[in-house]
C-alpha cells in the first residue's frame, strides 16, 4: 500500500480532478471548505471547492476528503491524501474522511475478479464482500442501500448511520438512484492491543426523536458479522429551553483507536464537548434558526447547560465579547445533512447547505442559522494537541 502524501489544501481550488470531462458527476456535488489560519494567525478559509482526488470507474466514485497521518496530531495536521486506485484503507493508525457514491447495477458493489481474487480483504467467493481493519463512521446522504453481513441484511436510507467496526460486508444500492453516503476510516494503530475493555453500544431508555438511526456491526464469537444495534443512540439532549437545539454522540471512541472495535456509548450523565478520552467523538447536531433562539429565555437555557451539558459551555476557549465565538484543540469534519448554516471566522463568512463537507482545523469560529428551518450536521471531532508555537 502506497504512504499518503500531504499536499496543500489550496490543490482543492487549483488542482485538476482525475474525472475526466465525461464523468464529472460526482465531483459536482462534492463541495469541501478548509479552514486555517493567515499569517497574522487570523481565521480564514484556505479553499473552497471540490477536492482533487477524485476516481470513478465500474459505477463506482469516490472523492478523497481530508487524511490524517497517526498521531500525535495538531489542529493543520493532514492534507490531501492521492491514494492508488486499489487503496481501501488508510496507513495504520491513521485517518482517511472520503465521500462515495454508487451506482444501482442489481449486485454488490465490488472491483475486478482480479483485485478480489489476490486481496486478502475480500471473499471471491462472495463478490463485494470484505473486511479492512478500521472503524468506520458512515451517513447516507442519497438513496437508499442495502448493508449486506453475513447472515443479515440491512435497508439504509438518507441520514442513517452505520458504526462499522472491522466487520466482514458488502453494499448494494437498491432502487434506480446512486447512492451517496460519506464515511471515515479510523485505522487501528499497527499491533494494537486494547489497554481497556470497550463498551460497545449502549441500549437507550425512552426514545427522544431527534437523534439518528444509528445501526452498529460487530463480529460474534464465530467470526460472524452480525448487526449489535439498531435505533436511535442512547445519549442524546434536546433542550427543554433550546426552541429545538438538540445533540446527540453517535460514537465515541473512548481513547486511541487500537482495535476496529473500539470504543462505544458513554455511561449515563452530563454530556461533554470533547471527545472523550483523548480520541475521537462522532456527534450529532440541531441546531435552531437564530430567530427562534433569540426568543428563549436566557437564564433558563443557561441553567439547563449548567445542569445537562456543562461541559458544552467550558470545553475549548471562548471569546467572552462575542457569545458562540470559540474554538477547539481538535480537527472537526463536519457535514451538513438538512438546513442551512453559516460558518463565521475572523476574516470570512461561509454559507453552507446540504452536502457540503467542512474541515475545521481548530480555529476561532462561530454557527449561524440565519434560515427559517432548523440544520442538522454531524461533526467528527479528532482530538489534537494544541497549535503550535
Amino acid at each position: 500500500m502506497r504512504t499518503p502524501r500531504a499536499i496543500s489544501p489550496h490543490a482543492a481550488v487549483d488542482g485538476k480532478s482525475q474525472f475526466d470531462e465525461e464523468d464529472k458527476s460526482m465531483t459536482r456535488q462534492v463541495r469541501r471548505v478548509v479552514t486555517g489560519r493567515d499569517a497574522d494567525g487570523r481565521s480564514v478559509v484556505i479553499s473552497d471547492g471540490e477536492p482533487p482526488a477524485a476516481v470513478w470507474a465500474d459505477g463506482m466514485g469516490r472523492a478523497e476528503l481530508w487524511s490524517l497521518p497517526a498521531g500525535p496530531l495538531h489542529p493543520e495536521s493532514g492534507g490531501e491524501w492521492i491514494p492508488a486506485e486499489d487503496d481501501l484503507e488508510p496507513l495504520p493508525g491513521a485517518i482517511a474522511w472520503r465521500a462515495m457514491r454508487i451506482a444501482p447495477t442489481g449486485r454488490p458493489a465490488h472491483p475486478p475478479l482480479e483485485q478480489m481474487q489476490s486481496d486478502a480483504r475480500f471473499d471471491p467467493e462472495r463478490p463485494g464482500m470484505h473486511r479492512t481493519d478500521t472503524l468506520d463512521w458512515i451517513t447516507l446522504f442519497e438513496g437508499e442501500i442495502e448493508l449486506i453481513l453475513d447472515d443479515e441484511t440491512l435497508r439504509l436510507g438518507p441520514g442513517d448511520c452505520v458504526v462499522q467496526r472491522g466487520t466482514s460486508h458488502a453494499w448494494r444500492v437498491v432502487g434506480n438512484e446512486d447512492c451517496v453516503f460519506g464515511g471515515l476510516m479510523l485505522r487501528a494503530a499497527e499491533h494494537g492491543r486494547p489497554a481497556t475493555p470497550h463498551p460497545g453500544p449502549r441500549r437507550p431508555g425512552e426514545s427522544q426523536g431527534v437523534g439518528p438511526r444509528r445501526v452498529v456491526t460487530q463480529t460474534d464469537d464465530d467470526g460472524y458479522s452480525r448487526v449489535a444495534f439498531d435505533g436511535e443512540p442512547p445519549n442524546v439532549l434536546r433542550f427543554e429551553n433550546g426552541a429545538g437545539m438538540a445533540y446527540s454522540d453517535i460514537w465515541q471512541t473512548l481513547g486511541p483507536v487500537v482495535l476496529p472495535e473500539a470504543g462505544g456509548d458513554a455511561s449515563p450523565g452530563p454530556f461533554e464537548f470533547y471527545a472523550l478520552g483523548g480520541g475521537a467523538a462522532w456527534k450529532h447536531m440541531v441546531i435552531p434558526p437564530d430567530a427562534a433562539l433569540a426568543g428563549v429565555d436566557a437564564e433558563a437555557l443557561a441553567a439547563e447547560y449548567t445542569e445537562r451539558a456543562p461541559g458544552m459551555a467550558t470545553g475549548g476557549e471562548h471569546d467572552p465579547d462575542r457569545p458562540g465565538r470559540h474554538r477547539t484543540n481538535s480537527i472537526d469534519l463536519v457535514h451538513i445533512l438538512a438546513g442551512r448554516i453559516t460558518l463565521m471566522l475572523d476574516e470570512d463568512e461561509v454559507d453552507l447547505g446540504p452536502g457540503d463537507f467542512v474541515v475545521q482545523r481548530g480555529t476561532w469560529h462561530a454557527w449561524s442559522n440565519r434560515g427559517d428551518e432548523p440544520c442538522v450536521f454531524q461533526a467528527m471531532m479528532i482530538t489534537t494537541q494544541p497549535f503550535p508555537d
